[in-house]
């Protein structure tokens, strides 16, 4: 709730509604419970200018994973504001280099979701913070989103250079879901380069490694950045195959919930958005299904699906469920 009364501009009550929220986690008795609470405190927070007590509870946090999220999401929260400079100040807060490198790569990569293109955008300092930090995977992934930034801020020679390192680091990849991910950042970036034929080899190479991978933690993964790759495309049928792919209430959730981030993707949320229906008919949990509602609810809300949000919300059965779906269903509108 305090999120989306900061984002329709209503700060007062933003505020005191995080007040009611830190007063809660700190409530909970167990630390870390409370330090969880914390740290998806302190970016609503910086949302409405409470930067300094956000850095301050962020400080604070012993769980040094928990740490490198809170700051990692108080510089996504500053970048929202357009406070740059900030957010990479921030990143500095991180003391562990490759949670530092995630957190680089994710405000690099809303950067590139969100258009955030200007003249004034310091990429070479982006480009700086991936140099210097040692992880394969991440720092390609990096590289793709910033060649994104950079063809389309009409630097095509820029784009294509960090198109080139990126697939270098596909020499030092193994894993399917690693390869993955990188193939399907090769093919956005070429997307935005307007080099039809690359972009679609890196999408069908993508899509086809996303569909082999097992591990239940990086299959969804894997298989969202693939998707979004392929829908970017236009090829509908064969993302929404393929995210149907993935088993399991709590792992759709988590799918739909990150393609829901991810611009162009309201067509496969939607599709997986029914798919996801017909699966709660075989649940029995209630807590099961409310979460996969909610999750549902939210991933729409984020696509402006407005009218099939508000079916599903209706369907919650849990008066606790149904108000979060409510409350964040209330900032997409």
């Amino acid at each position: 709730m305090g999120k989306s009364f900061a984002r329709i501009g209503d700060q007062d009550r933003a505020a005191q509604t995080l007040d009611l929220a830190l007063e809660a986690a700190r409530d909970i008795g167990i630390s870390i419970g409370t330090e969880q609470k914390l740290a998806l405190i302190v970016g609503p927070l910086t949302e409405i200018g409470r930067s300094e007590e956000a850095i301050a509870i962020a400080s604070d946090l012993n769980d040094r994973f928990l740490k490198a999220d809170a700051f990692g999401e108080i510089a996504l929260a500053e970048a929202r504001r357009g406070n740059i400079a900030a957010a990479l100040d921030h990143l500095d807060r991180i003391t562990e280099p490759l949670l530092a490198l995630r957190s680089t790569v994710s405000m690099i990569e809303w950067l590139a979701n969100e258009d955030q293109n200007d003249a004034d955008l310091p990429v070479s300092a982006l480009m700086d913070r991936l140099d210097n930090l040692d992880h394969d995977l991440l720092k390609a992934l990096g590289e793709t989103r910033l060649a994104r930034i950079e063809a389309e801020r009409g630097q095509p020679e820029t784009a294509r250079d960090l198109i080139a390192k990126a697939s270098e680091a596909l020499g030092a990849l193994s894993l399917n879901h690693e390869r993955a991910r990188l193939y399907a950042g090769l093919a956005l970036a070429s997307q935005a380069l307007g080099d039809q034929a690359s972009y679609e080899d890196y999408a069908d190479r993508a899509a086809n490694l996303a569909a082999g991978v097992r591990s239940d933690y990086d299959r969804p993964i894997a298989i969202a950045d693939a998707v979004h790759a392929l829908t970017l495309g236009g090829h509908i049928d064969r993302a929404a195959k393929l995210a149907q792919s993935v088993t399991g209430l709590r792992e759709q959730s988590a799918l739909i919930r990150r393609l829901a981030a991810l611009p162009g993707s309201r067509p496969i949320v939607q599709a997986l958005s029914d798919h996801l229906l017909a699966l709660l008919t075989e649940e029995d949990s209630r807590f099961e299904r409310d979460r996969a509602r909610v999750a549902m609810a939210e991933a729409l809300g984020d696509v402006a699906a407005i009218e099939q949000a508000t079916r599903i919300i209706a369907a919650i059965e849990s008066d606790d469920a149904q108000g979060q779906a409510l409350a964040v269903l209330a900032r997409s509108l």
